[in-house]
């Protein structure tokens, strides 16, 4: 072999190696990447909260900017049509009558059904803001302690259907639901006061000023086997209250309301 020969054999596996090492850079820097593309879709995937149409969020973040009460009215009026297309049908037994107790002790614009003095001034109110879930128990022992002790059923999607007089029905469900607690984080009292003020609904008072359900607030029910007998615990604006129920006649009516603690 001569030295031509040898020459070209030499540089001929130089080549080859920098090819080889070429490709395999390459590879590198393509898993690489695509461990990177991998890794950066499931962060957005873990970090992004569920998306939801802020449509309504801006006009309710609008009107209470420009003091705009045509487009607050038309937040509430969407808010009341959704809910009007979501109310439950009652097929489930157990729906049915939470359902039936729920429309016997919450009573937003009547307070003497708790015992206490009549607040005329409620009644001015255009919406009511009810929710749409419930914690309840069927059990055997109505006990004392209100259900302190239990380990809560929740029925979720749960949409009573109460009637009143004057005021609309609001179920708490996306988009709203997500568009009143956006609006609420900063500056609620005051944006709770306007909303208030506009007559649109009455909130309750609380700690942080960020609840917007209408009062009284039903926190559960206790509910005996034989489905004959209950108690809902409520509440109300800021006190706290028992209702004892019983099953007569086809119908849920209320025993005994028990006034509880105060904040």
């Amino acid at each position: 072999m001569n030295r031509l020969t040898i020459k070209k054999v030499i540089v001929k596996k130089i080549v080859l190696m920098l090819i080889t090492l070429s490709v395999f850079i390459s590879c590198n820097m393509n898993r690489n990447s695509h461990e990177n593309i991998k890794n950066n879709h499931t962060n957005s995937i873990s970090e992004v909260d569920e998306v939801f149409d802020s449509t309504y969020y801006f006009i309710l973040k609008n009107a209470y900017i420009n003091n705009d009460t045509i487009q607050l009215n038309a937040f509430f009026e969407k808010w009341s049509e959704a809910s009007l297309k979501a109310e439950m049908r009652n097929e489930n037994k157990i729906a049915k009558v939470l359902n039936d107790i729920f429309i016997e002790v919450y009573h937003p614009f009547n307070y003497e059904k708790y015992d206490w003095l009549a607040r005329p001034e409620d009644s001015v109110y255009r919406y009511v803001i009810l929710p749409s879930e419930i914690k309840y128990k069927i059990t055997n022992s109505l006990t004392n302690d209100r259900g302190v002790n239990f380990d809560m059923d929740t029925l979720k999607g749960f949409y009573p259907n109460p009637n009143f007089k004057y005021a609309k029905r609001l179920l708490d469900i996306d988009p709203f639901k997500k568009s009143m607690k956006l609006f609420l984080e900063e500056d609620s009292y005051k944006k709770l006061w306007f909303l208030g003020s506009c007559n649109n609904i009455n909130t309750p008072i609380s700690y942080g000023w960020k609840d917007y359900r209408t009062t009284p607030e039903i926190k559960h029910i206790l509910i005996n086997k034989k489905l004959n007998k209950a108690v809902a615990l409520l509440r109300v604006v800021s006190a706290g209250v028992s209702v004892e129920l019983s099953f007569k006649n086809n119908k849920w009516n209320v025993e005994k309301v028990n006034q509880l603690w105060q904040e």
